[in-house]
């Protein structure tokens, strides 16, 4: 992995800013389907070139959403859907959700 992407924080991918070229094309967020199409979504989103570096532009990249989910779930020990239904949904008196999964079992993190 290339020193740009080490610098890549929970923050930037958060805040869509992760600087993976991600995101930038329009209409419409074709590494999305590309993604999809993998077979490793984390891989494939780790394989994604970089467009800038993290923190200097915003990019709606639901690839690098999904690479915070699997950080979610590596911190955690539990998915991101877990995670936010102990943390927001039942705190807020939501019980009635559904969180897809990647075939690898992580949640959709878009």
């Amino acid at each position: 992995m290339n020193r740009a992407k080490r610098e890549i924080t929970l923050e930037h991918l958060a805040s869509m800013r992760s600087g993976l070229a991600c995101g930038l094309s329009a209409p419409g967020e074709p590494e999305l389907i590309a993604m999809m199409q993998s077979s490793d979504w984390v891989d494939f989103t780790l394989d994604l070139p970089m467009s800038y570096a993290p923190g200097r532009r915003f990019a709606y990249c639901s690839p690098g959403m999904h690479l915070l989910s699997a950080a979610i779930t590596e911190l955690t020990g539990e998915s991101e859907a877990d995670f936010a239904d102990t943390a927001i949904f039942a705190p807020m008196g939501i019980v009635d959700w559904d969180w897809p999964s990647d075939p690898a079992g992580l949640s959709h993190g878009w």
